[in-house]
């Protein structure tokens, strides 16, 4: 009977393992671990228990690729998870740094428009100012001209003279 002829079934196992990418090796310890010590003298396998073989290689390979790529997906969508957790804090983070800073902004336009106000409002409440000239030039402490509620247009300019204006 030619399936039970040693050259048959080496071209059997060698279209069916070898030019369709298993590794022989492996299905050789495989051959071993399904008949023992003889597992790998094809005189010892019926064509029929040898093609039963391979399909339950096959189908193990196929369980074990199935299985690695179940794993790598979820690897992968652990990996995007983590990921896309790792983005969202940080745009979370930088959601509220912008915040602080839209916050530090607003606080220091309060800041400069109270100022301004302050000093809008004290230009009209000014109660005392002194005129100073230069330093160099001051010999005593009377020199200092005090001046109570002047008005603006009552100013005369004077040369080398500093103004300074107190509440």
């Amino acid at each position: 009977m030619e399936e039970d002829d040693i050259e048959y079934k080496q071209n059997f196992l060698r279209t069916q393992i070898i030019d369709e990418g298993y590794d022989p090796e492996i299905f050789s310890k495989f051959l071993s671990d399904e008949k023992g010590d003889n597992g790998l003298d094809l005189n010892n396998w019926k064509f029929e228990d040898l093609k039963n073989a391979v399909i339950k290689f096959k189908s193990m390979k196929s369980n074990e690729q199935n299985n690695i790529e179940n794993i790598q997906n979820e690897n992968e969508n652990s990996n995007f998870e983590n990921l896309e957790n790792e983005n969202n804090k940080k745009l979370e983070n930088n959601n509220q740094s912008e915040k602080i800073k839209n916050e530090e902004n607003s606080l220091q336009n309060e800041i400069k428009e109270d100022k301004l106000n302050i000093i809008k409002n004290s230009k009209n409440e000014i109660d005392t100012f002194e005129i100073m000239p230069s330093l160099s030039e001051i010999k005593t402490v009377k020199e200092y001209i005090n001046c109570n509620k002047q008005e603006k247009n009552e100013f005369t300019e004077i040369e080398n003279f500093k103004i300074k204006i107190s509440k």
